[in-house]
């Protein structure tokens, strides 16, 4: 992997994580519909560049490329570099990741709200995995 590279995807990753943290912080009933559809956006951006890492890993370690973004993160998890429930809930983000990008009706106000709050800690621990990885290669 490139290390500067990865650094600067997680960071900016963990950025956009930072927005949806803050804009799902208080009770659900209480967030303005703008902040559930900005965090999920967000949320979605985050995700994509988890896509990114993921895929830029596969190819650096040489492997044949995935076919789909979560056959990149099946790869990680195959491969003993991705924990296989940070890999299972990272496909499932990156499914909604999907769901956001396409505006399909079932990606209702609530759920993203719940998603957006479940969401981050998972990504962080995806992104952490990322960074560790790039460092050792340093």
């Amino acid at each position: 992997m490139e290390p500067e590279l990865v650094l600067r995807k997680v960071a900016r990753a963990g950025a956009w994580l930072d927005d949806v943290e803050r804009r799902v912080a208080g009770p659900a009933a209480d967030a303005v519909q703008d902040d559930v559809d900005l965090a999920a956006f967000h949320l979605q951006l985050a995700v994509q560049e988890c896509v990114d890492l993921a895929a830029h890993w596969v190819a650096a370690e040489g492997w044949p490329p995935p076919q789909t973004s979560a056959a990149a993160l099946v790869t990680l998890e195959e491969r003993a570099h991705l924990d296989p429930e940070v890999a299972a809930r990272m496909r499932a983000a990156v499914g909604l990741g999907n769901r956001i990008a396409h505006g399909y009706a079932d990606v209702d106000r609530d759920r993203l709200f719940a998603e957006c709050r479940a969401g981050t800690p998972l990504i962080r621990r995806f992104l952490l995995a990322c960074g560790e990885a790039a460092v050792a290669e340093r």
